[in-house]
């Protein structure tokens, strides 16, 4: 009865004149003192609001916390899940402070609007990566590029884990307020010795303690394309084996927006599926190496300083297709674009040269992680509360 309801209410909440209603009351509504809400493509608990309300947790702050989800699963016993339309409207229209990943530019289109003591902080999910972004894309689509500008034009303050991205947020992000070069939240982990986290990674994949583990995370093709992640799991579990020793596991975890992809996983013994598992950063803090295309989380595995490989099979379309802010040759990452180059750039690693090209690299991009991201957000936070 209750889900039945839900989504009929949810039906009205899609109705312009109910959403214009609610907005104008919603638009009258107090700012509570001290309540936080959070936003993570509104998938769950993880990336950099995740990390920044575990620093919150962590300090034991009288703060009221709510991430608006999709999905209420995962999440702390002390943080209130929002997961319907309405709900979200009035989370975000009573919060103290706003903490998103991903645009709400939408949520400002329907008339809702930011208030005085409102502080909203964008710490978007990207880091160094080449993918262009935002405005210096060329393929985005009208009705987003709205969402895009009203959702910049409410932000105060936008987190940057670089100089390098700094820059581009300068040329692509439709905004010319404040930006903090804090690091990334969640890349904080790298900087940590949290064995409990990989003991965790470990029990949920069943493995065992003297096993290394092999993350493949390919990401997405605007055209859905599936030949680009043909990665033959056999020969590279032979050659990971022969060439750094002990036992190794592959887990593979597929993009989201290929998930439903889920068959070209193939069941043999070694090779694990890792997309449901919540939060890819404990996987990266837990793999030995890593394998991916063009996705921005080698530049967060990169940070650990250990053994990253890039498999893009179809590396001159993507090109074109999405373009790059530099090229992917500049990146210490050995480069494959089929199976065997694959095997053979692992054959032939040698980790002294790779280490140093990738400390060279962050020191270039002007990297500003150090641990200290989510420390250095609930500072922001708190100040701004504390002003209240």
């Amino acid at each position: 009865m209750y889900i039945a309801f839900k989504r009929s209410f949810n039906v009205l909440c899609e109705n312009n004149n109910m959403i214009k209603i609610l907005a104008f009351l919603f638009n009258l509504l107090p700012v509570k003192k001290g309540k936080i809400v959070f936003k993570n493509f509104a998938k769950g608990y993880g990336c950099n609001p995740k990390y920044i309300a575990e620093e919150i947790l962590r300090q034991n702050l009288p703060y009221e916390l709510v991430f608006v989800s999709k999905k209420n699963n995962g999440f702390p016993e002390k943080i209130e899940v929002v997961t319907s339309k309405i709900g979200t409207y009035y989370a975000l229209s009573t919060a103290n402070v706003i903490v998103a990943n991903s645009r709400i530019g939408n949520y400002f289109l329907k008339g809702f609007k930011k208030k005085k003591n409102q502080l909203y902080i964008q710490t978007w999910h990207g880091s160094l990566g080449i993918k262009k972004m935002e405005g210096d894309c060329e393929n985005l689509s009208s009705s987003y590029l709205k969402q895009a500008k009203a959702d910049s034009q409410n932000i105060d303050c936008l987190l940057s884990n670089s100089k390098w991205l700094t820059t581009a947020f300068n040329s692509s992000f439709f905004y010319d307020g404040k930006i903090v070069e804090t690091g990334n939240a969640r890349n904080d982990i790298f900087f940590s010795n949290n064995q409990k986290t990989k003991e965790k990674v470990y029990k949920y994949f069943n493995l065992k303690k003297d096993v290394k583990i092999c993350l493949y995370a390919p990401t997405f093709r605007d055209d859905k394309n599936l030949d680009c992640y043909a990665l033959d799991y056999e020969e590279l579990l032979k050659t990971l084996e022969s060439k750094f020793g002990c036992g190794w596991v592959i887990i593979s975890r597929l993009h989201p927006n290929i998930s439903k992809f889920q068959n070209i996983i193939p069941e043999i013994r070694g090779v694990y599926d890792g997309g449901k598992y919540p939060d890819i950063q404990e996987l990266l803090f837990s793999a030995d190496t890593m394998i991916t295309d063009y996705s921005s989380c080698i530049f967060d595995f990169m940070l650990s300083i250990k053994p990253a490989f890039v498999f893009a099979t179809d590396i001159k379309k993507y090109n074109t297709d999405r373009g790059f802010y530099y090229p992917l040759e500049t990146t210490p990452f050995p480069i494959a674009v089929n199976n065997e180059e694959l095997v053979q750039n692992i054959a032939e690693f040698k980790q002294k040269p790779y280490q140093d090209a990738v400390k060279k690299f962050i020191k270039d991009k002007g990297c500003a992680d150090k641990g200290d991201a989510a420390k250095q957000c609930v500072n922001l936070i708190k100040k701004h509360i504390e002003r209240i």
